[in-house]
This record gives structure tokens, C-alpha cells and sequence, in this order.
């Protein structure tokens, strides 16, 4: 939810991060799934919505390492939602349908945010992609 806010608050919101992230679509690296945060009260119900209703019958209440319990920045729990390539090929669609149950605070997909993506490469360098006219357009920035 604070990244998030952030985001929007931005003047130009740009991403940056290693190669790992630097996928066709959301979720091929990073396989716990889309971080949802929800309000306490709503997350076994919350929870049975995306199993049964969009699709991700492996979400998990997620489990704080370093804290006492599943509970966010904001006093909320986070569920992460791993879904399917095919329905992570419309992140937007996803995140609107996640943000309709009844219990969820946001959801950690930053859709049509992003003035540019900055990715760091192994070798040093950095690939950039923007979207221009609907399409992706990538660029390779060497080492220096």
C-alpha cells in the first residue's frame, strides 16, 4: 500500500530492478504470486474468493519472518496469490477483478504506473523498456 501511494504520488514513477524481473509476464521469477493486502477480518473469506473465484487455489496467508504474525506496514495481512501465465498476461484485468472483493486494502500490481522500467544486467549494463504506441519498446544501455 506505501509503495504504492508513493507511486501515485509521483511526478514520473520509474521502476528499477535486477534482471530477475525482467519478464514477458508478471510472475514467471517470482513465484509466491501477487501480494495482496487485505483487512484481518476479511482474509479467510478473501482467501476463498481467489481460490474458488479467480483462480488461484494456491494463496497462501503470508507469514511474517521478523514480526509477530502475517500483518503489514499498515497493521493489515498480505496474501500472496500466485495465478496462471494466461491470466497474468492481463495484469490490469486481474488486479481490478482482486480489487472488487469486499476486504482488500491493494493489490501489489502497479498497472499502467510506470513511466519506464530500468533493468540491471549481470554484465554491468542496463535494458530500459518504455511503451510507445501500445508496444513494449526495449533498449540496451552498455556497462560503463
Amino acid at each position: 500500500l506505501r509503495e504504492k501511494v508513493l507511486a501515485e504520488a509521483a511526478k514520473t514513477f520509474i521502476l528499477v530492478a535486477n534482471h530477475r524481473k525482467n519478464v514477458e509476464y508478471l510472475g514467471t521469477n517470482f513465484t509466491p504470486g501477487v501480494p495482496i493486502e487485505i483487512v484481518p477480518f476479511a482474509y479467510a473469506k478473501v482467501l476463498q474468493n481467489l481460490h474458488h473465484m479467480l483462480g488461484s487455489p494456491n494463496a497462501t496467508l503470508r507469514m511474517a519472518k521478523a514480526k509477530a504474525g502475517p500483518v503489514s506496514d499498515n497493521a493489515n495481512f498480505i496474501i500472496d496469490a500466485p495465478f496462471s501465465t494466461e491470466v497474468m498476461k492481463g495484469p490490469y484485468t486481474l488486479m481490478a477483478r482482486i480489487n472488487m472483493l469486499t476486504g482488500v486494502v491493494e493489490v501489489g500490481l502497479f498497472c499502467h504506473m510506470a513511466e519506464a522500467a530500468y533493468f540491471g544486467n549481470e554484465d554491468g549494463s542496463a535494458t530500459v523498456k518504455r511503451l510507445a504506441a501500445s508496444q513494449v519498446v526495449e533498449e540496451r544501455i552498455a556497462a560503463p
